[in-house]
C-alpha cells in the first residue's frame, strides 16, 4: 500500500515538474512557480527525495530554472564550482564538480 502511494506520488512530482517547465516556456511564471511548490509539498508529504530534480528550481522563490531565462550559470575553475544565480530573486547556489583526470 505505502509503496504504491509512493510510486503515484513520484509520478505526480515528475508530471508537475514537466508542467512547470511547459508553463514557464509559455511565460506563465506564477503557474510554473505553483507547480514547483505543489511538487515540493508532495515530496515532503510522502518523504520522496528530489535527488535529480533539486537543481532544477530555486529553493527560495520556487521558480523553475531555464538557463538564460530564469537562471545564470557560471563556472569557477580555481575552486571547481558551478554557480547558479536565480534571475528572479537573486539567490546564489554553489555546487562542486570534479575535474576529469587526463589519461596518459
Amino acid at each position: 500500500m505505502k509503496s504504491e502511494q509512493k510510486k503515484i506520488a513520484d509520478e505526480r512530482i515528475r508530471i508537475l515538474f514537466r508542467e512547470a517547465e511547459k508553463a514557464l516556456k509559455e511565460n506563465k511564471k506564477m503557474r510554473s512557480r505553483r507547480y514547483v511548490q505543489m511538487a515540493r509539498k508532495v515530496s515532503t508529504k510522502y518523504q520522496i527525495p528530489l535527488r535529480h530534480l533539486k537543481r532544477k528550481f530555486c529553493k527560495k522563490c520556487s521558480i523553475f530554472f531555464i538557463p538564460g531565462k530564469t537562471l545564470r550559470v557560471r563556472t569557477r575553475k580555481k575552486d571547481c564550482r558551478v554557480i547558479y544565480t536565480c534571475m528572479e530573486c537573486g539567490t546564489i547556489q554553489r555546487y562542486r564538480y570534479v575535474k576529469e583526470k587526463k589519461k596518459i
